[in-house]
């Protein structure tokens, strides 16, 4: 489908509907595997919706809940990252409280890191927390989690 949108730009609409098709089924299957705690079979689903679209956050959140559930976080953080930078010109009201929460772990894990660490690697940690945390504030001055991210 990459091919015929760039060797028919005008098929590009059509092109980006097909994948959102192709899409749904492994995307729905994913987060059906996330809540009955499949793991294994979560994580490979969203990675072939993924693959399949890379336009929407979904795939990205359930790789990132996957990773958590893990106590991978640095995987869990990369994912958090995609979904930021997917979302950011995605209107739709879930892709943006997908965003807000992925931004507002990022701050998260960051501060966590501040808190376990010593010296420079603390300070590093710390000034990353606050740089993610104003991200997030100004991002969403209204969300729920503000103050939160405030007390920290």
């Amino acid at each position: 489908l990459k091919t015929v949108a760039a060797v028919s730009p005008g098929c590009a609409a059509a092109a980006s509907q097909l994948r959102q098709m192709a899409w749904v089924t492994p995307m729905n299957a994913a987060l059906q595997a996330f809540n009955a705690n499949q793991q294994a079979e979560a994580e490979a689903l969203a990675q072939r919706a993924a693959f399949i679209y890379q336009e929407s956050p979904l795939p990205f959140f359930v790789l990132g809940n996957v990773a958590q559930t893990r106590n991978d976080m640095a995987a869990a953080e990369q994912q958090w990252t995609t979904i930021v930078r997917v979302a950011e010109k995605d209107t739709a009201a879930q892709s943006q409280e997908l965003r807000a929460n992925a931004m507002y772990n990022l701050a998260g894990v960051a501060s966590g890191r501040a808190d376990d660490a010593t010296g420079d690697a603390q300070k590093q940690a710390a000034a990353q927390a606050v740089e993610r945390g104003r991200a997030f504030l100004a991002a969403y001055p209204k969300h729920p989690d503000v103050v939160r991210v405030q007390a920290t």
